[in-house]
């Protein structure tokens, strides 16, 4: 990972996915996205915020809750919206008493926190924005006296629908035996085939997602796809939580379903559910729907085969990047593929049927023109060292991005005060 960090990561090509989604990763963001969805039924404008992706960014370099730009008599005004959470930005009201205080286990004060959020206001302001700010006491107490508000946050899909969780879509595969047993008969033959670096094939050369995406929830998927039943997948390159109705005459279901701990590849949800080794025999729709997080690809191929998307609850759409073998320009892992690969098969040494330095000039060109990469004859010697490394490098590396950021760690405790603090922290859990 290093390596490919130092080397071939291009700036802004691979987004960090918040440790709680991009939708409500804490109960301060779960009241600002309320807030803004509130703000746009009353200004009539579509607002960018964390409920449909991530904070905005402004070109000075600030993050800030919501944005929205508007015309007014050929003058293009640029709006900020900030909601700030009481205990994180110091509120006078909710926080009078020992201000000056260092509060524990942060290395600031309160007023420290209230002058900070002062001054980025007028910054804002002084840059020419148009501030809005509300305060998340005030908002409270708005909820509270507000019923009409609070009917409507609670019918609002984006708050109504629970955050898409990338991980829901990791599923893994199964292995199956079509026949146990096969009698050959006349001219047929039994063949045993491999896929050679199939791993390092698909880093290179498949559909990969670029940066941070653009969230659609509930109604407003159909500006990407269109409406039910007719929904059009063909423009999405993401991810996609919803609703799908298998067919019943598959051999081979395509989209996996995971029943208490193990993947399933079935036609009926019920079925799976009670692990039944008989017949189907639901016939209402509702007990066969899955409900899920799929790839955009496999959601597509799905449809392909008979599935029927019912309802669609959020799409993450990425830009994505592609290698172009005619360009040799794209992809997302390419460079750091190459130069592991290549160091793989030159320290595989030369294939058994280059006998000779005709042999060896056409083995060079063939492999060139398959993998556009050029092999130096006088590195092509065998040594399974190096090439046992190269082809770690090349099978354990995109697992790496998928791995989980709160694995357990085991620390070796000298201090009766070290171990107070573990014992007492909120950032940890004890599990041993």
């Amino acid at each position: 990972m290093r390596v490919f960090r130092k080397n071939f990561l291009r700036e802004g090509e691979i987004g960090i996915i918040p440790s709680g989604g991009y939708r409500f990763k804490d109960n301060q963001s779960r009241k600002g996205t309320q807030w803004l969805i509130l703000k746009e039924r009353e200004l009539g404008h579509r607002i960018i915020h964390a409920g449909r992706g991530r904070e905005y960014r402004l070109a000075e370099g600030m993050l800030i809750d919501g944005y929205y730009e508007c015309e007014n008599e050929g003058e293009t005004r640029r709006h900020v919206l900030q909601f700030h959470g009481c205990f994180f930005h110091g509120c006078p009201s909710c926080y009078p008493l020992n201000r000056d205080k260092m509060l524990e286990n942060f290395n600031d004060t309160f007023d420290a926190r209230y002058e900070r959020t002062v001054a980025t206001s007028w910054r804002l302001r002084r840059q020419g924005y148009i501030l809005t700010e509300k305060w998340e006491c005030v908002f409270d107490e708005e909820m509270r006296e507000n019923r009409e508000m609070r009917e409507f946050l609670e019918k609002y899909p984006m708050v109504q629908i629970p955050p898409l969780d990338p991980r829901d879509a990791f599923f893994g595969g199964r292995t199956d035996n079509i026949a146990t047993r096969y009698e050959v008969t006349g001219t047929e033959k039994i063949r045993y085939v491999d896929v050679c670096s199939l791993y390092s094939y698909v880093l290179k050369t498949g559909v990969f997602p670029i940066g941070h995406p653009d969230i659609y929830v509930g109604e407003e998927c159909a500006d990407l796809i269109g409406i039910a039943p007719n929904f059009n997948f063909t423009p999405v390159e993401g991810l996609v939580c919803c609703r799908v109705l298998p067919p019943r005459d598959l051999f081979h279901p395509v989209l996996p379903y995971r029943v208490r701990g193990k993947l399933l590849f079935a036609l009926c949800r019920t079925c799976c559910e009670s692990f039944s080794r008989d017949a189907c025999t639901h016939d209402d729709p509702a007990e066969r729907e899955f409900e899920g997080t799929w790839v955009s690809c496999e959601l597509r191929k799905a449809v392909e085969k008979g599935y029927l998307v019912t309802r669609v609850d959020e799409i993450w759409q990425y830009k994505s990047t592609r290698y172009n073998p005619e360009t040799r320009q794209g992809g997302l892992f390419t460079e750091y593929i190459n130069t592991f690969l290549q160091l793989k098969q030159e320290a595989s040494g030369w294939p058994s049927e280059c006998n000779d330095d005709v042999a060896k000039e056409c083995y060079l060109r063939e492999y060139e023109a398959t993998e556009g990469i050029i092999l130096d004859k006088n590195n092509i010697v065998r040594n399974s060292g190096l090439r046992s490394v190269a082809k770690l490098c090349l099978n354990s590396f995109w697992g790496k991005f998928g791995q989980w950021s709160n694995l357990p760690n085991t620390e070796i405790i000298r201090s009766l005060q070290r171990f107070v603090e573990l014992l007492s922290s909120p950032e940890h859990e004890i599990v041993g």
